[in-house]
């Protein structure tokens, strides 16, 4: 099972969005470069799954276009999955359930509120080079931290779900681009991007995101990957003694070694 089966296999299955070469119809697009003024602002993330769904289909089937010719190809899939396209007889998904489990639940990448994903200044910047690529770094967000719900019950805050969630998100981006390079550039701009974070938190996610890194280079992830084998991954990160967290007992960032004990499911 590819990748994208596989992962939307986990959402509809487990009610939550888990999520280095292309994917990609011969449809006909426009060959003029995306204007990137206000695509991020025009994704509607209610259409998060067809939308990712389509565009990797669509790259798979047209592994020789380029990133521009996919942008192009992507604006148009946001036009058409939009809660404002009159036209398109499709709702999109509710955020209630995703609200009310997230109800007292600050801790995330992204917080993807009304069809929105919110970035800071240099992940817009980052976007606007690649919002095709922009686009699956969010939903690998959204799809780490509701898999670490899944597997915790909760996204805590400098603990060892937290590491957990930023391992996930960066094996699980990766899947998504087949990019390891632009995978790093993104993180590192999601945690530059936060001036007021202490450094000793700082640290901890730049640890953690690269770790993520390098685990999916180790166990090979791609868009070819199995279910299997990006939970294998990610769950063998979490056992490995390589991540880190801030320890409790005296506000110090140590590295750990995660058990199955620690996790609900």
């Amino acid at each position: 099972m590819k990748l994208k089966n596989a992962l939307s296999t986990l959402i509809l299955g487990l009610s939550f969005t888990v999520c280095s070469s292309t994917f990609a119809s011969s449809d006909t697009i426009n060959n003029e470069s995306v204007t990137q003024e206000n695509i991020q602002e025009k994704i509607d993330y209610g259409y998060e799954k067809i939308l990712l769904e389509e565009i990797l289909e669509y790259e798979k089937n047209n592994p020789t276009l380029s990133s521009a010719e996919i942008d192009a190809y992507f604006l148009t899939l946001v036009e058409k999955y939009n809660r404002n396209n009159k036209d398109l007889d499709l709702l999109p998904e509710d955020d209630n359930e995703q609200k009310a489990s997230r109800a007292n639940d600050t801790n995330f990448i992204y917080k993807i509120v009304g069809g929105t994903c919110g970035l800071n200044n240099l992940e817009q910047q980052l976007f606007n080079s690649s919002p095709t690529k922009g686009f699956k770094a969010c939903v690998a967000g959204k799809e780490a931290q509701d898999y670490t719900i899944f597997k915790f019950g909760y996204n805590g805050h400098n603990d060892k779900t937290d590491a957990f969630r930023h391992a996930a998100w960066n094996i699980i981006m990766i899947g998504f681009t087949n990019d390891a390079a632009w995978t790093k550039r993104w993180t590192d701009a999601h945690e530059d991007g936060n001036p007021t974070q202490p450094i000793y938190e700082y640290n901890m996610d730049v640890n953690n995101n690269v770790q993520g890194i390098y685990k999916a280079q180790e166990a090979g992830i791609s868009d070819s990957s199995s279910l299997a084998v990006v939970r294998t991954a990610i769950d063998q990160l979490y056992k490995s003694g390589k991540l880190q967290y801030i320890n409790p007992a005296n506000g110090i960032r140590a590295y750990f070694v995660g058990k199955n004990s620690d996790y609900i499911n």
